[in-house]
């Protein structure tokens, strides 16, 4: 049971860390094409690239937070023994 604990709460926090470092990059990606591809129509960005980035960063995050459940690696307790992450402490 504390194993499946443990790997629920490092998977919920290696998710949240992933999606939010990719969604302000796509974000920058965003502003960085509506400046230097101005659209004078006034129009927001489009809808397809929003849903396209969401999409991305949902996929990306995901995929590297359960690496370590599959078999990449694993989710260990930290030396507080208070949470859980990936186990940075061995080689393997």
């Amino acid at each position: 049971m504390f194993v499946a604990a443990c790997n629920f709460d490092a998977f919920v926090s290696a998710f949240t860390s992933f999606n939010s470092i990719v969604s302000l990059t796509m974000v920058a990606v965003d502003r960085c094409i509506v400046l230097t591809r101005r659209n004078f129509t006034g129009r927001p960005s489009s809808v397809c690239f929003n849903v396209i980035s969401i999409t991305f960063a949902v996929l990306i995050s995901a995929l590297g937070a359960v690496c370590p459940i599959v078999g990449f690696g694993n989710y260990v307790t930290d030396g507080s023994e208070i949470y859980c992450t990936f186990n940075f402490f061995t080689k393997s």
